[in-house]
């Protein structure tokens, strides 16, 4: 559902985390491949027009997948009811009265908006739906805090590039979750005030260009030192893991 309708890059790392609690392996790649072949049939905020409400009023999701024919209306759900018998008080989704809800047919976008990049400064992968900020990672932040940029006004000026998240009421020129993070030496701890980055976004890469060799040879990698945590904490930045194992802390 993320890519019909225009969800969160929170929703990856959280399917990356309920998947290995119950020992399926998913990989970055894996929503990459679920994104080229998924149509974007949503015209929701923050980059569109409509909000949930808009949609619950609709019929919310059941009837997106149901008048898509996405799923079965003969589905029992935990109200006891089927899906087609929950929906029987919401008028019809019809896509002659409605354009918040695209027909599948013709989406608003035949794949969709959640992208995976790669690049000299995200090795591990990246997620995007650029102001660079590190040290917002699991570990760095710590815990993956949110940051936005279009509360400052900077929506349209700067591209943010940081190894943290970001809601999923963020819009802009926007990539987050670099891996690895800043906190253990990843490349994105390393840059400059000045250097320059190319990112294409039809290969999916966003590159740093070496003009110094010193970007590699600087003598730090990038780590700071965690110092005045309480021991709770301290404990869970040691036990966590990176965004590509989902974040957690039980291993």
């Amino acid at each position: 559902m993320p890519w019909f309708l225009d969800g969160s890059i929170n929703a990856d790392s959280t399917l990356i985390a309920i998947a290995k609690s119950i020992g399926i392996d998913i990989k970055l790649d894996d929503f990459q491949k679920i994104s080229d072949s998924t149509p974007f049939l949503a015209d929701l905020k923050p980059s569109g027009k409509y909000v949930m409400e808009d949609l619950y009023k609709n019929g919310g999701i059941p009837a997106v997948l149901l008048e898509n024919n996405l799923i079965h209306g003969d589905a029992l759900t935990v109200t006891g009811k089927t899906l087609s018998e929950n929906l029987s008080n919401f008028p019809p989704l019809s896509f002659e009265t409605q354009n918040l809800i695209h027909p599948l047919p013709n989406p608003i976008k035949p794949t969709g908006h959640i992208q995976i990049l790669y690049g000299n400064l995200a090795p591990e992968g990246s997620m995007t739906n650029y102001w660079k900020g590190g040290y917002e990672g699991p570990k760095g932040g710590p815990g993956m805090p949110e940051i936005a940029i279009m509360g400052a006004g900077l929506g349209k000026d700067v591209v943010l590039l940081t190894d943290g998240r970001f809601s999923g009421g963020s819009h802009g020129f926007i990539i987050g979750n670099i891996t690895p993070e800043a906190q253990v030496g990843g490349p994105i701890a390393l840059v400059k005030d000045g250097d320059r980055i190319t990112i294409d976004a039809e290969k999916n890469q966003f590159i740093l260009i070496l003009l110094m060799m010193s970007f590699w040879n600087g003598g730090s990698n990038g780590v700071h030192h965690l110092t005045g945590l309480q021991m709770v904490l301290y404990i869970n930045i040691l036990k966590m893991l990176n965004l590509l194992e989902g974040c957690v802390t039980d291993e």
